[in-house]
């Protein structure tokens, strides 16, 4: 009928459709086991479970103290002595955040204190007292009491992630393909 022939409304109608048919034929088939691991292996960094950790921290404000570094310096010498100190927290400033956060993966921790201080926590070893380190609030001694690395989750777990990966993987290998040979013609 010639309808695409100088009318832009029309021809864009019909390309559209004709990206719609292009798209929705590799929807009706299945991947196999094989093509699942395949993306599975592939990709195995974006199945994992992030690391987690669990933390006390002090508090040191550059607002409340003269010179919160030589403060929290000293605070630090104290805490490697022995005997332990029985309440460490009350040697910093007060803080909306709680002294003590339990089983945060480094985006939340990133979210509460900044993402320098979020990589440099992420580093420590456990058990003993580190510090100071910057936070977008301030200074902080900071000792790592729980450590959980990052895991890999089983395949049967990731396995709705994995197929909706192989249908965009497909999808986008028939469009190529097919605008390819379209472009050749």
């Amino acid at each position: 009928m010639g309808l695409d022939q100088g009318d832009l409304i029309v021809r864009r109608r019909l390309a559209q459709k004709l990206e719609f048919l292009v798209e929705d034929s590799p929807q009706q088939a299945e991947p196999t086991d094989e093509d699942l691991r395949r993306i599975y292996e592939a990709e195995s960094a974006r199945f994992q479970t992030p690391a987690k950790l669990s933390f006390a921290q002090i508090y040191f404000s550059r607002e409340q103290r003269h010179d919160a570094a030589a403060d929290a310096k000293m605070a630090f010498a104290k805490l490697s002595q022995a005997p332990p100190v029985a309440r460490p927290s009350d040697m910093g400033d007060p803080l909306m955040l709680d002294s003590e956060i339990r089983n945060a993966d480094e985006q939340t921790v990133s979210g509460q204190f900044g993402k320098e201080f979020a990589n440099a926590v992420f580093t420590l070893q456990p058990v003993a007292w580190h510090g100071p380190i910057e936070s977008v609030y301030g200074l902080h001694l900071v000792r790592v009491s729980d450590v959980e690395p990052a895991k890999r989750r089983e395949l049967a777990e990731v396995k709705a992630e994995v197929i909706s990966d192989w249908h965009e993987q497909r999808q986008r290998e028939a469009s190529e393909k097919y605008f390819a040979t379209l472009l050749k013609k």
